[in-house]
C-alpha cells in the first residue's frame, strides 16, 4: 500500500488502485477536516474501446453472450481491468450509468473493490447486492 497525503491526512491507496485513479479521475481535497473527494469521469469518451479477452480467459469468446453475462464481465472488470476496460465496459452497458446499475448486481467484490465502486460511482454499500450477501453470511455465522 502506498501513503498519499492529502491535507495533512494520509490515506493509504493499493498501487493498482492509485494508477487507475491517477488515469481515470482527478481528485480535489478541501480544506476542512474531512478530506472531501469530488471525483469526475472526464476522460472517457464513447466508442472505439474493446475489452481485454484476458480478463474471460475460460470462456469462448466467439460464443460468449455479453448481455447474459453482465454481472460477471463488470466484475471482472472492476477485479482485474485497467481503463481500457473499464471504458469498453461503459461503452458495452450503456455508459457510466449502465455500468453503476450492473455493478449494484454483482454478486460478489472484495473489500477492497466495493469500497472502490462505492467511492468512484458514488454508491452506498448498502446498494451493492454484494455487501448485503456479505452481511447475510456474517449473521448466519454469528447465529
Amino acid at each position: 500500500m502506498l501513503g498519499r497525503c492529502v491535507n495533512n491526512i494520509r490515506i493509504k491507496i493499493k498501487p493498482a488502485t492509485l494508477y487507475l485513479l491517477s488515469k481515470i479521475f482527478r481528485i480535489f481535497a478541501y480544506d476542512n477536516p474531512r478530506v472531501s473527494i469530488m471525483i469526475i469521469l472526464d476522460t472517457y469518451k464513447a466508442g472505439g474501446h474493446k475489452l481485454n479477452d484476458a480478463l474471460l480467459w475460460e470462456y469462448d469468446m466467439s460464443t460468449f453472450n455479453w448481455q447474459t453475462s453482465k454481472k460477471l464481465v463488470v466484475q471482472r472488470v472492476v477485479e482485474l481491468g485497467d481503463l481500457e476496460d473499464f471504458y469498453a465496459a461503459f461503452d458495452l452497458y450503456g455508459g457510466i450509468g449502465g455500468f453503476r446499475e450492473i455493478l449494484k448486481s454483482v454478486p460478489y467484490l472484495n473489500d477492497l473493490d466495493m469500497n472502490f465502486v462505492c467511492n468512484i460511482f458514488n454508491l452506498k454499500k448498502e446498494e451493492l447486492k454484494c455487501y448485503k450477501k456479505k452481511l447475510s453470511n456474517q449473521e448466519h455465522r454469528n447465529s
